[in-house]
This record gives C-alpha cells, sequence and structure tokens, in this order.
C-alpha cells in the first residue's frame, strides 16, 4: 500500500516578480517499503524588457526501490536537450534559468539547464548533465517549443513541444 502527496504554492507579486515551491513526498510499505523525497523552488524576476525564470529542485529516496521509483532526469521538464532518461539514481539535483522578452502573447527566451542523478554517496561531487538553448511561447507559456543542445556526452540537439513551460 502507498500513497503520495504534492504541496504546492506560487505567490505572485507585482510586476512579474514571484516565487513558489512544491514539496512532494511518496511513501510504500508493505513487501517492498520506500520513501521519496523531493523539494522545488521557483521564481521570476521583472527585467528592463525582459522576465528572468528560475528553478532549483533536489530529492532523494529511501529504502530498496524498484527501477519505476528512482528520480530520472532527461526530457524538458528536468533537462531539456537529453532524453528522458539521461540519469538515475535514489537522489538528484537540478537547476535551470531562462531569460525572455516580457511580451505574453508571444516570449522569445535563452535558457540552461543542468542536473544529476545517481547514488546519494555522490550527491555533491557527480558530474551534472548541462544544456543550453533557445524557446519559444504562446499565450503566457501556453504552448512551447524548444531547441536545446546537450553539451555533455551524450551531446546531440533536441526540439521538444510541450504545454506549461517555464516562462
Amino acid at each position: 500500500m502507498g500513497a503520495g502527496l504534492t504541496v504546492r504554492g506560487f505567490h505572485a507579486f507585482a510586476m512579474g516578480l514571484g516565487v513558489g515551491a512544491d514539496l512532494f513526498v511518496e511513501g510504500q510499505a508493505g513487501s517492498a517499503e520506500f520513501a521519496r523525497t523531493a523539494l522545488t523552488l521557483r521564481g521570476t524576476l521583472p527585467l528592463p524588457g525582459l522576465i528572468a525564470g528560475f528553478e532549483a529542485a533536489a530529492g532523494t529516496v529511501t529504502g530498496p526501490v524498484a527501477p519505476q521509483h528512482l528520480w530520472y532526469v532527461g526530457g524538458p521538464e528536468t533537462l531539456r536537450g537529453y532524453s528522458g532518461n539521461a540519469m538515475r539514481g535514489e537522489t538528484f539535483w537540478r537547476g535551470r534559468f531562462e531569460v525572455a522578452n516580457a511580451l505574453p502573447a508571444i516570449r522569445l527566451s535563452l535558457f540552461g539547464d543542468a542536473a544529476w542523478a545517481g547514488p546519494r554517496a555522490s550527491f555533491t561531487s557527480g558530474r551534472p548533465l548541462v544544456s543550453a538553448g533557445i524557446g519559444m511561447s504562446w499565450l503566457d507559456g501556453l504552448f512551447r517549443v524548444d531547441v536545446s543542445r546537450a553539451m555533455r556526452a551524450p551531446r546531440g540537439w533536441r526540439v521538444d513541444c510541450y504545454a506549461d513551460g517555464v516562462l
């Protein structure tokens, strides 16, 4: 038997400044007992004619876990420029930063991401994957297209189309 809970909050201040956080907790009892927790912090900051966004997250898992309960980084939600299984492990950290024009109807942006996942013992010393790219979003981020470059092996280009981007 298991359960999961996500508590999410975001507060928008005047002129595009905003801060938010997500706390994720999941656990399972019985034949395979484990617990996963993750914290994500995010924000937006207005700049002259631009808006900047950032996101930072980290998490861990305790107990023996099946592969589907490890943390995975890669893909547009965690690490643009890499596939969804670029790295995985019992702990992870990630960060992303983005700068875009301040027009909500159509935004052009530049971004950079970094992420790592692996064993708990390597949390502070593991070599992260890094990517950078350009993006375009419509209708205040409702629809988005990113062209991103993986900067470390496996290197390559990716184009991702999705909804609900950072900016």
